[in-house]
C-alpha cells in the first residue's frame, strides 16, 4: 500500500513539474513498472527524460536518454557498441547553479545522518521542483530536443569525472 501511494506521490509530482515539456514537443508521460523499479519518461524526437524510481536503494534519478532511431532504449547506461544512451540529467541540472564540486557536497552530506524508508523516497521527490525550474532555466537544447546536446552534457560530466 504504501509503495502505491509513493508512485503515485511521484507520477503526480512529474505530472505536475514537467508538464511544460509536452509545449516543447515530448510527449508523455509514460510509465513501466517493475519489482524494484518504476519509470515515468517524457520522449521528443531525438531524446528523452527518465525519472527512475529505484525501491532497493529508495533512490530518484533523472536521466537524459539518446534516443535510438527514435525509440527508448533498453535499460542501461551504454548500449550494445559501447556508446552511452543515459546521463545523470539531474547531476548536469544541479551543477549548473553549484560551484562546488558535487563530490565535495557528496562527502558533506555523508555526514548527516541519512533518512530512509518513505521518507527518503518523499524528499527525493520534492527534489523534483528544483529539477523542473533548472531545466527550464538551463536546459534550452534539452528542450529543443537537440540531439547535440546529449553529446555536449556528456563531455561536460566527463570533464568533472561523472
Amino acid at each position: 500500500m504504501e509503495r502505491e501511494a509513493i508512485f503515485q506521490l511521484l507520477l503526480d509530482q512529474v505530472r505536475q513539474d514537467f508538464d511544460f515539456l509536452r509545449i516543447h514537443g515530448f510527449t508523455g508521460p509514460y510509465v513501466q513498472t517493475w519489482p524494484s523499479q518504476d519509470v515515468i519518461w517524457f520522449t521528443g524526437k531525438h531524446l528523452a527524460i527518465e525519472f527512475h524510481l529505484d525501491w532497493h536503494d529508495q533512490a530518484l534519478d533523472c536521466y537524459l536518454v539518446r534516443l535510438v532511431e527514435g525509440k527508448k532504449p533498453g535499460g542501461g547506461y551504454m548500449d550494445e557498441e559501447g556508446k552511452r544512451i543515459r546521463l545523470r540529467l539531474d547531476s548536469w541540472l544541479m551543477s549548473r547553479v553549484i560551484q562546488e564540486p558535487l563530490s565535495t557536497l557528496a562527502k558533506r552530506a555523508k555526514r548527516k545522518k541519512p533518512t530512509w524508508g518513505t521518507q527518503r523516497l518523499r524528499e527525493e521527490i520534492e527534489k523534483l521542483k528544483q529539477y523542473a525550474v533548472l531545466l527550464q532555466e538551463r536546459g534550452h537544447q534539452i528542450l529543443a530536443d537537440n540531439p547535440q546536446a546529449f553529446d555536449q552534457i556528456e563531455e561536460e560530466l566527463k570533464e568533472r569525472g561523472e
